[in-house]
C-alpha cells in the first residue's frame, strides 16, 4: 500500500494566544483515520486541526503523524516559532475642548520590533500615527485604544479613559469709567464645571492685575481695550471689552 504524505499548516505563533494548526494531509487513495500531533513542548492532541497556546516564547519542533485506513502511516515535522508579544501602552496630555490633544506611545518590545499602532480614539475617530494629535469637538469622557501589532502578526492592547473637559466663559463688568476716578471690575466668570485657578487683566494703559476683581483708576481721558484670561488648570479663554 501507498503511503500517506503528512502535512499541515499553522497560523503565527503568538506568546499566550492561540495558534491554530491545519491538517492538509493526503490518504494516499484512501481516507484517513487517525492524527497524533505533538507540539514540542510536552503537549500533544488527536484531534484534525488542533489549537494550541505556548507558554514561552521560542522555536518548537511541531510533529504530525497520520495514518490512513490500511494503517500506513507518515510524519512531518517543522519548526514554529513562538514570538513574545508586545505591551501596548500610551498617554496623552491635557484635553481640552477644541484644544489639540497629543497621544505618546510608551509601548514595549518584547521580542520583534514593533511595526504598526492603530489608535481608536473614542468618537469614531482612528490614527496609524506612532504618536498622533487630536481634536475633541465635545466635552465629555472618550474611551482611547491601541492596538500595538510587531512584525510577526503578534500584537496587544491597552484603553485609557479620556475627559475632555470644556472651556471657562470669562467675562465681567465694571463701574463708571471716569478720568482720575477708581474704576471697580467685577469677574463674572463661568468655570465651565471646574474652578477658575487665574486672572490676568490687561487694562489697555499698559497696566494689569492678577487679582479677581480688581480696582484700576486711567491716568487720562480716553478709550481703552481691556481684556481678561483665565486659566482653568490647563485650560485659557480670554475676553476683551
Amino acid at each position: 500500500d501507498s503511503l500517506p504524505v503528512a502535512d499541515f499548516s499553522y497560523s503565527q505563533a503568538c506568546l499566550g494566544q492561540a495558534t491554530y494548526f491545519t491538517d492538509q494531509s493526503t490518504g494516499a487513495d484512501t481516507s484517513l483515520t487517525s492524527w497524533a500531533w505533538n507540539f514540542g513542548d510536552a503537549s500533544t492532541t488527536t484531534s484534525q486541526n488542533p489549537s494550541h497556546t505556548y507558554g514561552s516564547s521560542g522555536t518548537y519542533s511541531t510533529t504530525l503523524i497520520v495514518t490512513n485506513a490500511n494503517g500506513c502511516i507518515d510524519t512531518t515535522s517543522k519548526s514554529v516559532v513562538v514570538d513574545s508579544l508586545p505591551v501596548a501602552e500610551f498617554t496623552y496630555d491635557t484635553v481640552c475642548l477644541h484644544g489639540l490633544t497629543h497621544f505618546y506611545d510608551l509601548s514595549q518590545n518584547h521580542g520583534s520590533a514593533n511595526n504598526s499602532w492603530l489608535y481608536y480614539l473614542g468618537d469614531a475617530t482612528t490614527s496609524t500615527s506612532q504618536n498622533p494629535t487630536h481634536t475633541y469637538a465635545s466635552p465629555t469622557a472618550f474611551t482611547a485604544s491601541l492596538v500595538v501589532t510587531n512584525v510577526n502578526g503578534c500584537s496587544d492592547s491597552v484603553a485609557h479613559v479620556v475627559k475632555v473637559d470644556s472651556l471657562p466663559q470669562p467675562d465681567f463688568s465694571s463701574s463708571r469709567v471716569c478720568f482720575n476716578d477708581t474704576t471697580h471690575f467685577t469677574d463674572l466668570s463661568s468655570g465651565s464645571g471646574v474652578t477658575i485657578s487665574s486672572y490676568y487683566w490687561d487694562f489697555g494703559d499698559a497696566s494689569s492685575s492678577t487679582s479677581q476683581n480688581p480696582s484700576h483708576l486711567y491716568q487720562s481721558p480716553g478709550i481703552f481695550n481691556v481684556s481678561l484670561i483665565i486659566r482653568s488648570e490647563e485650560h485659557t479663554s480670554e475676553l476683551q471689552s
